[in-house]
C-alpha cells in the first residue's frame, strides 16, 4: 500500500537540496531547444554527393528540353501554325521561331508544289491495276496514268478543315479521272483528246476542292500516257493510231497545199482584175478622145467641108501607107511629081493643066484636092 506519509515532501526539504533536484529532474534549455523540430536547422547534415549529381542533371536536363521543345526554326519553303489553347495562328516569316511549352503546339507546312500520281508508282514505275484500269464511252479498257501538281494554300484549313487532306485530294482525283475518260471515246484518249481531258479534270477538280475549302490549290492535272491492258490489244491501238497519225499528216499537207494553191490563185486573180481594170480605164480614155477628136473634126467639118475631107483623106493615106512614095504622071510617061513626105505635109502649088491633064487649084491650106490631082501611077 502506497504510503503517503512515507513519501519525501519536496517543500519540507531544505532549499539546497530542493534546488539541486529541480535541476536533475528538469531537462536543460539547450536540450529542450535541441530536441524541438524547428529548432533543427537546414544543412547541419551533409547531403550525399549523388543526391547532388542527380538532382544537377535532371535541372540541366529540363532546361535543355524547355528550350528545345520552345525553340524551332522555319525555313523559307514553309509556314507554320502556332495553336494556343486551341486558337491557331499562322507564321509566315521564316527563321526562328519561339512557343510556349506545354501550352502552345507548333506544326511546319510544307508550302512547295507537291506532285501525286495516279496509276503507278514513282520509285519502280510499275502499274497500279487498281488505279489506272479505266473504261472508255465506247466500253474498252484503258490503263490511264496521271500526274497533279498541288501546293498548301492555307496552312490552318490545310491542318484542322479535315483529317487526312491528301487522302481526300486522291479520291476526288481518282473519280475526276474516271468520269472524264468515261465520257470520251476510246480513239479520243490516245490520240486527240488528251488535251481536252486534262483541261477537263484540272478544272473539275479545282472546284471540288475550292466547295471543300480544305487548303489545297490545284494547279495542272497531266496525262503521262494511256495504253490498252493487254500487249496484243496495245499493239492493234497503237497501228490504228500510227494510221491515224498518218491520215491526220496527210491531211495537214493537203491542207497546205490548198492554202498555197488558194493564196496563188487569188494573186493572179487579182493581177488579172488589176490589169483588166487598167485596160478598161484606157480603153474607155482612149474612146472618151477619139469621141472628143470626131466631135471636134465634125465641127471643122461643118465650117469647111471639102477641106476637112481632103485632111481626112490624106491623115488617112498617112496612117495606111507611112512609108509610100507618090509619083504623078500626065499620062504619057512622064513624071510630074514625087512625093516622098506624109500627105499632111504635102503642100501642092497650082500646075499648068497641060501639065497635070487638067487644072489644079490650090486650097485654102496650100493643098490640093484629090478631085484635082490625076494618078497615073504609083509604086512603092
Amino acid at each position: 500500500m502506497f504510503d503517503l506519509y512515507n513519501r519525501p515532501n519536496p517543500f519540507m526539504s531544505s532549499p539546497s537540496r530542493r534546488k539541486n533536484e529541480i535541476e536533475e529532474e528538469s531537462p536543460s534549455l539547450e536540450d529542450t531547444v535541441d530536441k524541438h523540430p524547428s529548432s533543427r536547422k537546414k544543412g547541419k547534415e551533409p547531403v550525399p554527393f549523388f543526391i547532388f549529381i542527380a538532382s544537377l542533371i535532371i535541372v540541366i536536363v529540363g532546361t535543355a528540353f524547355m528550350v528545345i521543345s520552345s525553340l524551332h526554326f522555319i525555313s523559307e519553303t514553309e509556314e507554320a501554325v502556332i495553336t494556343c489553347f486551341g486558337n491557331p495562328r499562322t507564321v509566315s516569316q521564316s527563321g526562328p521561331c519561339f512557343t510556349i511549352p506545354f501550352i502552345e503546339e507548333f506544326v511546319a507546312v510544307d508550302k512547295t508544289i507537291h506532285k501525286m500520281v495516279v496509276g503507278y508508282t514513282v520509285e519502280d514505275d510499275d502499274t497500279i491495276t487498281s488505279e489506272a484500269s479505266m473504261i472508255t464511252k465506247d466500253f474498252n479498257f484503258l490503263d490511264v496514268f496521271f500526274d497533279l501538281t498541288w501546293q498548301v494554300s492555307d496552312p490552318v484549313k490545310y491542318l484542322y478543315a479535315s483529317q487526312k487532306p491528301e487522302i481526300i485530294l486522291s479520291n476526288l482525283l481518282q473519280s475526276t479521272i474516271r468520269d472524264t475518260v468515261g465520257t470520251r471515246s476510246t480513239d479520243d484518249v490516245l490520240t486527240i483528246s488528251r488535251d481536252d481531258i486534262q483541261e477537263t479534270v484540272t478544272k473539275i477538280l479545282a472546284d471540288k476542292i475550292e466547295a471543300l475549302d480544305i487548303g489545297i490549290l490545284i494547279h495542272q492535272a497531266t496525262i503521262q500516257d494511256a495504253v490498252p491492258p493487254t500487249p496484243d490489244v496495245e499493239a492493234a491501238f497503237n497501228a490504228v493510231e500510227s494510221a491515224k497519225t498518218s491520215v491526220n499528216t496527210k491531211v495537214s499537207e493537203a491542207n497546205k497545199t490548198y492554202s498555197e494553191k488558194t493564196s496563188e490563185a487569188k494573186a493572179d486573180a487579182d493581177e488579172k482584175i488589176q490589169s483588166a481594170e487598167a485596160d478598161k480605164a484606157e480603153r474607155i480614155n482612149e474612146a472618151e478622145g477619139q469621141v472628143a477628136r470626131f466631135t471636134s473634126m465634125y465641127e471643122q467639118y461643118l465650117l469647111a467641108p471639102e477641106v476637112t475631107k481632103l485632111r481626112m483623106y490624106y491623115e488617112a493615106m498617112e496612117e495606111i501607107l507611112p512609108n509610100v512614095k507618090v509619083i504623078i504622071t500626065n499620062g504619057n510617061g512622064e513624071i510630074v511629081n514625087v512625093f516622098t513626105e506624109p500627105y499632111s505635109s504635102m503642100n501642092t502649088t497650082a500646075t499648068s493643066s497641060s501639065n497635070l491633064g487638067g487644072s489644079a487649084t490650090a486650097n485654102t491650106d496650100g493643098t490640093a484636092s484629090p478631085s484635082d490631082i490625076t494618078d497615073s501611077d504609083s509604086t512603092n
